[in-house]
């Protein structure tokens, strides 16, 4: 059996400046966002948390208004996990500080409109470099591990209010997979000890999707591309 979850309502707004124009905060008085889940207590308990998630992070894009577009634009989604983690607490080690401190590499000269990180802390050190240095919005996002529902309803809020611009997710080694699938419609292998790839997807206005996968952070690169 399933069930429809419904948003609350709320008001608030604010705007921030970004490279390009002009982001409006918003919080919207209607039901951004429904996620069918199973009606049993746990699901339905876990549902909620991310739907409050998703509604938080969707005030924070919904509505934005850019310096004009050209309507055929592409989108370019750049997801990471975050640097080398401190394996005694959620934070990042010495070498993930510095592996962070370059990933405003990876954008040359097309740098993020919005940066997003999950509630953990690693995550959030490993955008904030980027985000200062081209002085963007950070916005939060449902850590929701191995969830693809979760992962797809993250990248319609996404491709819904920030098409045609350039954005950096940092997120987590159980969740590059769903959310590279959400984006760019194609299954990747599994990250796991690894901290130094990028994925960069370019979804044109038609709604095709390019993938390509490097590293950063060290002298090693690989690429492999992948149209969809």
């Amino acid at each position: 059996m399933l069930r429809n979850v419904p948003l609350s309502h709320r008001e608030r707004q604010s705007a921030v400046t970004v490279g390009r124009g002009t982001v409006k905060l918003i919080t919207v008085g209607v039901a951004l966002l429904l996620l069918t889940v199973p009606a049993s207590a746990a699901a339905t308990c876990e549902a909620e948390r991310v739907r409050c998630d998703l509604a938080v992070m969707s005030d924070a894009v919904a509505d934005k208004q850019a310096s004009p577009s050209p309507a055929d634009a592409p989108t370019t989604v750049v997801i990471i996990r975050h640097a080398d983690r401190d394996d005694a607490r959620d934070a990042l080690s010495k070498p993930g500080l510095n592996r962070a401190a370059r990933v405003w590499e990876i954008f040359e000269d097309n740098p993020p409109a919005l940066v997003f990180h999950t509630s953990r802390h690693r995550s959030k050190q490993t955008a904030r470099p980027a985000a200062t240095r081209y002085k963007v919005p950070m916005v939060q996002y449902p850590y929701v591990p191995g969830d693809e529902p979760a992962a797809a309803a993250f990248a319609r809020v996404i491709l819904s209010n920030c098409a045609g611009n350039t954005l950096l997710v940092a997120g987590h080694s159980d969740t590059i997979v769903p959310l590279v699938s959400a984006f760019a419609k194609e299954r990747v292998e599994p990250v796991n000890d690894a901290y130094d790839r990028v994925y960069r997807i370019t979804i044109s206005a038609s709604g095709s999707a390019t993938l390509l996968v490097t590293t950063y952070g060290n002298s090693h690169s690989s690429a492999q591309r992948v149209a969809q």
